[in-house]
């Protein structure tokens, strides 16, 4: 006979081959199990599913469930535990940096502004990250004055709404929970030099930002705003038991606030801080007072010629 010629299986050969295919069938399931045990899914995914099948009844409550979208277990291990602890620290976030020509600048500016015990950190996405040709800007990410960390893949501000579920979630302030305090700016923000006051003369309040006119709602705005990084995780923790409905996130979570009896400060001393809806002569800081405010830009820029690093538009991030 031939190499594939019929051959005769003796009972021992059967009996082996039985026991091999038994064998092998066992470990495919076990493997199986092994892996649907091990395998996490992507949080974005998970978010996308759970988004799709929530109602716009529920939209509100939902969101709050924030473990499933943006996990933050790994954070851990991104940076040195004693890295923001007890210190105060800017932060801004862009998702597409090469996109946004003034963030180089806006960020030195702040840096300068701010002082070498602010680390100025920019949140944003991997993908889209790429060191600027800045010298001065290199020095200060050499000198970690200025720190670059990247956002859950998938992570996109296409209008408010996006924002505020960015913000209402814990990824943000479980990141920042050990800082004292955290600046948030944006590129539309900016610090005024001529000012008597310095960001440090406002870290007494869990939250301050330029008030915002009656007609537009209340509190203060977030896009230039100091806050208490523990105090709004404490927050969202407790909302994530309790989820009630939401608005855009500064005035969500200044009504919070207030339900704590936190540290606010009035009008008055909130625009010394900053302006963007409600004109004051001589604030620290502006948020997009192009927008809000055309009319009083030749005395702002008198008091306050940085205005023009930033642009006149809305920005989402």
């Amino acid at each position: 006979m031939g190499p594939f010629g019929r051959r005769r299986l003796e009972g021992p050969s059967l009996l082996h081959l039985f026991f091999t295919v038994l064998l092998l069938g066992s470990w495919n399931i076990i493997s199986t199990k092994v892996t649907a045990q091990t395998t996490r899914r992507d949080p974005m995914e998970v978010a996308k599913t759970e988004d799709n099948t929530a109602t716009e009844h529920n939209a509100g409550q939902h969101i709050f469930k924030g473990e499933s979208f943006y996990s933050s277990e790994a954070m851990e291990h991104i940076l040195p535990e004693h890295m923001f602890r007890n210190n105060n620290v800017a932060v801004i976030t862009e998702t597409h940096p090469a996109k946004v020509p003034n963030l180089v600048p806006i960020m030195l500016h702040f840096a300068s502004s701010l002082g070498p015990k602010w680390p100025v950190v920019l949140l944003t996405l991997q993908e889209n990250w790429q060191m600027p040709e800045s010298m001065q800007f290199r020095q200060l990410v050499e000198a970690k004055r200025i720190v670059i960390l990247y956002l859950p893949p998938g992570t996109a501000f296409p209008d408010h709404k996006s924002v505020t579920y960015f913000m209402v979630r814990p990824w943000l302030w479980e990141l920042f929970s050990p800082a004292n305090r955290i600046l948030l700016f944006q590129v539309d923000s900016i610090l005024c030099s001529q000012s008597t006051s310095k960001v440090d003369d406002f870290l007494e309040w869990d939250f301050i930002g330029a008030p915002i006119l009656k007609k537009h709602g209340n509190g203060y705005n977030g896009g230039l705003s100091i806050r208490n990084p523990r105090l709004f995780l404490d927050i969202i923790k407790e909302q994530q038991k309790n989820p009630g409905r939401l608005k855009v996130e500064d005035q969500w979570f200044f009504e919070r606030l207030q339900e704590r009896n936190a540290r606010l400060p009035t009008e008055d001393q909130a625009k010394r801080f900053a302006v963007e809806t409600i004109f004051y002569e001589t604030p620290l800081g502006y948020h997009q007072p192009k927008r809000w405010l055309p009319k009083r830009m030749d005395e702002i820029r008198a008091w306050c010629p940085e205005v023009d690093m930033i642009g006149g538009g809305q920005h989402f991030y």
